[in-house]
């Protein structure tokens, strides 16, 4: 299959951009989705729980969540640790991740990086433009620390699912 973006010269540095902003995008959604099922794993095996009384929809709620979780469940105590370095990573990628993400391209003619536009809403306060830059070296750090936090997710997601599993049809 060939896909083409419309109206973008191939290997023009506005595909780039697309390419980067779908790396992001896709790669974080495979983040969260891991993080989903162990909310879910959560959910089915410590049903009634005080801390299970809404389920999460956002990604502060959803970490607040399993840091309580895996605070609060002994069958999780061993894991903590790497939970918390794990959690802690998502929200910083994911600081980065929503700067990009949320914003618009400002500027791709410079070829070592790109500038987007970002607009922070303040409630009832204000809007505040500024710009966010994404340099090669921001990049390749970036795309490691997205793939690291996707295996890292999906060993913590086995991990939780196998101290789970006894309770899964």
């Amino acid at each position: 299959m060939t896909f083409d973006i419309p109206e973008t010269e191939p290997n023009s540095e506005l595909e780039k951009v697309y390419k980067t902003v779908g790396f992001i995008a896709v790669n974080w959604g495979m983040c969260e989705i891991a993080l989903d099922s162990i909310i879910v794993l959560i959910f089915n095996n410590f049903k009634g729980h005080k801390f299970l009384d809404r389920r999460p929809s956002n990604l502060q709620q959803k970490l607040k969540l399993l840091r309580d979780c895996f605070k609060e469940f002994s069958e999780f105590k061993e894991l903590q640790l790497e939970s918390d370095t794990l959690f802690q990573s998502y929200e910083n990628i994911g600081k980065r991740r929503n700067d990009i993400i949320h914003s618009l391209i400002d500027d791709y003619s410079q070829n070592d990086k790109f500038i987007f536009l970002k607009i922070d809403v303040i409630p009832k306060v204000r809007h505040k433009a500024r710009s966010v830059v994404l340099s090669d070296l921001d990049w390749s750090i970036l795309s490691k620390e997205l793939q690291d936090l996707m295996k890292d997710s999906t060993r913590l997601l086995v991990k939780v699912f196998n101290k789970c599993s006894k309770n899964i049809i």
